[in-house]
């Protein structure tokens, strides 16, 4: 008779767990349905002093290190060794971030680029695109599309601070890539 008391007391203990979780977990997919993510999108053409073939290899994790004077990545994954389709790469820039995982997830030689990365809050799209090619110069779009993962990323994307960054960041990088282009090495940033 005890050990019937006992079953029957362990069963009551334990489905009275299952519904706790359960409505545990009915209430956090509630909380996640009401949770709407915000898209914000930046745009900027870029000019650069070289033709689409010159220009095009510098979009590359692995360029980069030849051009801009704070890059730093980690490879993870390139056939090639360069930018390619599906290449995986990291960064991590800022103190206040964690690092991201970038994806090549469309590679049209000398034509277009495309990354997708991670933040714990946000992803971002990077999108490049020759839209013009003379003999000597090329016309690039620039466009970086961010969507919040939950409201500490849609906060992220509401602050205007993003899009003043896109913009500095993407003027500086005009500077450092036309540098290159024209001199064939990298800028010093701290004489110019």
């Amino acid at each position: 008779m005890i050990v019937g008391s006992i079953l029957i007391i362990i069963t009551i203990a334990v489905s009275g767990q299952t519904e706790g979780k359960g409505s545990t977990q009915k209430q956090t997919n509630m909380e996640q349905q009401k949770f709407t993510a915000k898209k914000e999108t930046w745009t900027r053409v870029m000019h650069t002093l070289g033709s689409a073939n010159e220009t095009f290899p510098l979009l590359c994790p692995v360029r980069e290190y030849d051009w801009i004077p704070t890059w730093k990545c980690n490879m993870i994954y390139s056939e090639s060794g360069v930018a390619e389709d599906m290449c995986v790469f990291k960064t991590h820039f800022s103190l206040e971030e964690d690092e991201e995982t970038w994806v090549c997830t469309y590679y049209e030689k000398d034509r277009r680029i495309e990354y997708l990365h991670y933040y714990p809050n946000r992803i971002e799209r990077l999108r490049i695109a020759l839209i013009e090619e003379k003999p000597t110069t090329s016309d690039w779009k620039w466009e970086t599309s961010v969507i919040g993962l939950n409201e500490a990323g849609n906060k992220q994307i509401e602050s205007m601070e993003q899009s003043r960054q896109f913009f500095a960041i993407n003027e500086r990088l005009e500077k450092e890539l036309n540098f290159y282009l024209c001199h064939h090495k990298m800028i010093d940033n701290n004489n110019q």
